[in-house]
């Protein structure tokens, strides 16, 4: 049995058609949960397991699947995207600690995508967006990066780089420029690395990742992840970002309930 320190629970969320349900079945197949990449467009998606779904070939109820990843245990729970289904996308992010928040470059930020973000904010969930698709059109890759920042906040910033064919993370290559914006979002996010950057010394790869963990759970940082379930792209270094970064099972999110005009913690 894993150790909590080593799990990890997410949900994906988004819009419909956005590509979380292909995201999972390239995810569980990347580290060898299933034997072959299930389709949702073709009713072979293990995820849409009910009848109504593969006949619609859409997500209609939450469903859950888990794979192992670098000796850490991920549970996936994945979303509905349509609208009707609100009450169920806010149920499952409830016992996750952290959001992928999926758009679908082509399409952009939906009003779906707004919705669970304002969701995910009501959890107070550490979240990532996860651009999804990214094979069928590159070059709108930057537009909707623009989009998420004005539409969901400045705090979304591109974490790699898709060049075409494969996809790097930032804190360990990428282009320059690309690389710098990432690095100075993290150490705007602390005191500390912020006045060794500023000296001119340098920041390690392991001094980054640590004060990323910890503005992410600020909800200070929201990494935007290119990806495409058809070609694997970036699948694999999803996989690793999500160990490194997110939060584990024993950093849940603050609960809080209201009882009369008070508001408890959990």
């Amino acid at each position: 049995m894993a150790q909590a320190e080593k799990i990890r629970n997410i949900a994906l969320i988004g819009h419909s058609s956005c590509g979380k349900t292909s995201l999972a079945e390239a995810l569980l197949y990347a580290a060898g949960a299933t034997t072959r990449k299930g389709d949702p467009a073709e009713g072979t998606s293990v995820l849409d397991f009910e009848d109504e779904e593969r006949e619609k070939r859409l997500t209609i109820n939450s469903a859950t699947a888990f794979l192992n990843w670098r000796d850490h245990l991920i549970h996936l729970v994945d979303l509905p995207g349509y609208l009707d289904f609100l009450g169920e996308m806010a149920c499952g992010l409830m016992p996750v600690e952290a959001a992928c928040v999926c758009v679908d470059p082509a399409a952009g930020v939906k009003v779906t995508t707004r919705k669970a973000w304002g969701m995910i904010a009501d959890n107070k969930l550490p979240c990532m967006v996860v651009l999804t698709k990214v094979d069928q059109e590159p070059e709108k890759i930057e537009e909707v990066v623009r989009d998420i920042q004005e539409m969901l906040g400045n705090e979304c910033v591109l974490a790699a780089h898709y060049d075409g064919e494969r996809v790097v993370p930032l804190l360990a290559g990428g282009p320059d420029d690309m690389r710098t914006k990432f690095v100075e979002k993290i150490v705007e996010s602390d005191e500390e690395l912020m006045e060794k950057y500023l000296g001119g010394e340098e920041v390690s790869e392991e001094e980054l990742l640590g004060a990323l963990k910890k503005a992410l759970m600020r909800r200070e940082i929201v990494p935007i992840f290119p990806t495409s379930a058809k070609t694997d792209a970036g699948v694999a270094e999803l996989l690793d970002f999500v160990v490194q970064a997110l939060p584990n099972a024993l950093q849940p999110p603050p609960k809080k309930v209201k009882k009369g005009d008070e508001e408890v913690a959990l």
